[in-house]
């Protein structure tokens, strides 16, 4: 794919609901391994380890992927949020994207940026450390943010 973007998608449920979480988790991972995950066509998923699930799009991150794992897991927990930390091969697009349902619509908060300046390979430690930063910001506006 040109300009591929890897997705790393996390899951933070509510602690009464972490179990179900896991259970419809595994789940799906286990559809979208077998190669049925309802994603752009450009989009190919990679891995589930049993906490991350890894997926490289095209252009862009795949935000519908995204909504689909917010709406499917939210039947199981409500409070739910799924995070996407993305980075483009080219450091073009490098961010954090929160997304959780609320009144049955897709709420988020994202911090994205160019980061193409940093494609020196030595500066691998602090590309890592920059989508930590913007996950971290996206998570805090989230909670901020949730009823």
């Amino acid at each position: 794919m040109a300009n591929d973007v890897t997705n790393v998608i996390s899951i933070c449920p509510s602690i009464e609901h972490q179990e179900a979480v896991e259970t419809k988790l595994a789940a799906l991972a286990e559809k979208f391994e077998a190669g049925r995950a309802p994603c752009e066509p450009r989009t190919r998923f990679e891995s589930f380890d049993g906490e991350e699930l890894r997926f490289v799009s095209a252009w862009g991150p795949d935000f519908d992927f995204q909504h689909y794992l917010v709406r499917a897991l939210a039947t199981v927990d409500p409070g739910v949020t799924v995070t996407n930390c993305y980075e483009q091969e080219f450091l073009e697009a490098v961010g954090a994207r929160v997304a959780w349902l609320h009144e049955n619509e897709i709420k988020f908060a994202e911090e994205d940026g160019d980061l193409s300046y940093l494609n020196d390979e030595s500066l691998d430690d602090v590309r890592g450390q920059v989508v930590h930063l913007f996950q971290e910001k996206c998570a805090f506006e989230a909670a901020s943010k949730a009823p």
